[in-house]
C-alpha cells in the first residue's frame, strides 16, 4: 500500500518548487526522454501514461528507475480494463448498486493497474446520466441518482485503497444543466446555478470528502 500523505506531500513540494517548470506531463512517445529527464532533475510531480501505448511497459520501467522519490504516476481506468477484462462502472447499477460490489470492483481495478506500475487512478466517475453530459449516455456512469453515486463511488475508492492506488473522482464539477462541454478539451465548466451545482453536481464530491475517501478531483 502506497503512503497517501507522502505521495500527495511530495506532488505539492514539486508544484512550489518548479513554478516555471511543468509538474506534471502527458508522456507521448516522442517526449520520452524529455520526461525522463526532468524526473532525474526532480521536476516533475506527476506522469501520465496512457494504457493504450505501444511502448508502454518500457516506459513505465524507465520512469520508475528514474524517480528515487515518490512521483505520481496516473491514468483513466473508467472504463475498466482494455479488452473488458475488468466490466464498466454501469455494471455496479445491473448488480442491484449493492456496497461490496462496488468495493470489489475497486480493488480489483485498483491491483489491476497497480500490477502495471501505475499507483494513481482517475476513478470513480461521479457523473450522472443526463441527455447533457457528454459522457452521459456511456457504460460508465455509475446511475442517475446522486445518493447512489455518492455511495458507489465511495466503494469504489475504498477498493481502489485497498488495491494499493490513489482514487482520483471525476469528471469535476459533474454538472446536470450544461451544455456538452467534454472537460477532456477545455477547462471545467458550469451553466448550473450556484444552489444547483451545490445540491446536485457537486453532492457526491462533496460527500466523499467529507468521508475522506478521494485523493483528488478531475
Amino acid at each position: 500500500m502506497i503512503d497517501r500523505e507522502k505521495v500527495i506531500g511530495h506532488l505539492n513540494d514539486c508544484i512550489e518548487a518548479s513554478r516555471r517548470d511543468n509538474t506534471w506531463v502527458f508522456v507521448r512517445k516522442d517526449i520520452v526522454e524529455d520526461a525522463l529527464a526532468m524526473i532525474r532533475e526532480h521536476r516533475l510531480g506527476a506522469v501520465w501514461i496512457a494504457t493504450h501505448m505501444k511502448n508502454r511497459d518500457d516506459v513505465m520501467r524507465r520512469v520508475h528507475e528514474a524517480a528515487d522519490y515518490p512521483i505520481l504516476i496516473l491514468c483513466d481506468a473508467e472504463n475498466g480494463a482494455p479488452g473488458y477484462e475488468i466490466p464498466s462502472a454501469i455494471s455496479l447499477s445491473a448488480a442491484n448498486a449493492r456496497n461490496e460490489y462496488a468495493r470489489a470492483f475497486g480493488r480489483l481495478t485498483s491491483t489491476y493497474y497497480a500490477r502495471l506500475g501505475y499507483n494513481c487512478i482517475c476513478h470513480p466517475v461521479l457523473d450522472r446520466r443526463t441527455e447533457n453530459r457528454p459522457c452521459g449516455g456511456t457504460t460508465r456512469i455509475i446511475s442517475p441518482h446522486k445518493e447512489i453515486v455518492a455511495r458507489l463511488g465511495g466503494e469504489i475508492a475504498r477498493g481502489m485503497h485497498e488495491g494499493g492506488t490513489l482514487a482520483v473522482a471525476k469528471h469535476y464539477p459533474s454538472p446536470m444543466k450544461s451544455k456538452p462541454y467534454d472537460s477532456h478539451m477545455r477547462e471545467g465548466f458550469a451553466d448550473d446555478t450556484r444552489e444547483d451545482l451545490l445540491a446536485e453536481g457537486l453532492y457526491p464530491y462533496r460527500k466523499l470528502i467529507e468521508e475522506d475517501v478521494i485523493d483528488g478531483v478531475m
